[in-house]
């Protein structure tokens, strides 16, 4: 589970979207959320390629809807709908995943990503918990990368039909942690760099050994020294 979706969007952290895609691309970025975090199931900004190559800044599920899964009850939960982030080792075969892959990737903006781990007591050792709720106390870790002040996720995109509307939903493609990283979960989101967005969104580009080349090539290009981790 990738934890939680910083967005808190202003022109001058997407400065690399407009260069990129263009103004109207950041307006429509900033249009969709509002600065907050993100949970499961929220609405998420998405962009990704049409096939004449423009690009389409567009709202999406954060969740992929399975095609299978039963419409939801009305006093029921639609993050219950939602499927894990997949891996990417596993994705390009996968039945759901690999078809997604080849003709439905996105590009997932935001400015970090985050979990929450149990509050620790020094002295000792053991989760602290909260007087009043007797809830175990959180402290929240946030990636950021300070120079960029934006991530881009690699992310796959998927419709459903649901009451007789039409749903996109969109989840973000995992990968096993660096070293440095494990400490906090076993897997963190695949980021792109901005030179892989091109070849991530050309639409083209079906080919599993192609599409596995550049998350590839996104692992070893994600420096983990120019991220930083605010507690």
């Amino acid at each position: 589970m990738l934890g939680r979706i910083e967005y808190k969007p202003t022109p001058a952290k997407f400065l690399t979207v407009e260069r990129h895609f263009g103004r109207r691309s950041v307006e429509r970025l900033l249009g969709i959320r509002d600065h907050s975090d993100v949970l499961p199931s929220d609405s998420i900004p998405i962009i990704r390629r049409q096939l004449d190559q423009s690009a389409e800044v567009i709202a999406a599920r954060w969740g992929a809807i399975m095609r299978d899964a039963p419409a939801p009850a009305a006093n029921s939960s639609v993050a219950n709908l939602f499927a894990a982030e997949p891996a990417i080792e596993a994705a390009p075969g996968h039945p759901v995943w690999g078809t997604a892959m080849a003709n439905a990737r996105c590009l997932i903006p935001a400015t970090g990503w985050y979990r929450c781990l149990p509050r620790i007591d020094e002295a000792t050792g053991e989760p602290v918990v909260d007087p009043e709720t007797r809830a175990v106390a959180k402290r929240r870790f946030a990636l950021r990368n300070p120079r960029q002040q934006m991530v881009s996720f690699a992310g796959v995109y998927r419709t459903r039909s649901i009451g007789g509307n039409t749903q996109l939903s969109a989840t973000i493609l995992m990968r096993a942690a660096p070293p440095e990283l494990a400490w906090l979960h076993e897997y963190v989101p695949c980021v792109l760099p901005e030179s892989l967005w091109g070849s991530w969104l050309n639409p083209t580009l079906v080919e599993p050994c192609a599409i596995s080349q550049i998350l590839d090539r996104a692992q070893h290009e994600f420096d983990v020294s120019e991220t930083a981790w605010c507690r």
